[in-house]
């Protein structure tokens, strides 16, 4: 194992650094991964393209322009 402060290699019993002084500390995962901030950033990034999506296949479908499809859901 090795110190996150100074990179000295430290054993697994040791509480501080030999070298720096550092507070030894195991490597703990961050918690659960659908908490961070690439998750939120991917959900939002999907609901946008799936509102793009559904505009779209609106627009396709009605197939005789866009103030035709407009008109009919306004």
């Amino acid at each position: 194992m090795y110190c996150k402060w100074c990179g000295a290699e430290v054993q697994n019993t040791d509480i501080y650094c030999s070298k720096c002084g550092g507070k030894v500390e195991d490597y703990k995962p961050s918690g659960d991964w659908r908490n961070g901030k690439r998750f939120k950033v991917g959900v939002i990034v999907i609901g946008v393209l799936l509102i793009v999506f559904v505009i779209a296949a609106t627009f396709g479908v009605a197939g005789n322009g866009w103030r035709i499809a407009v008109n009919q859901f306004f």
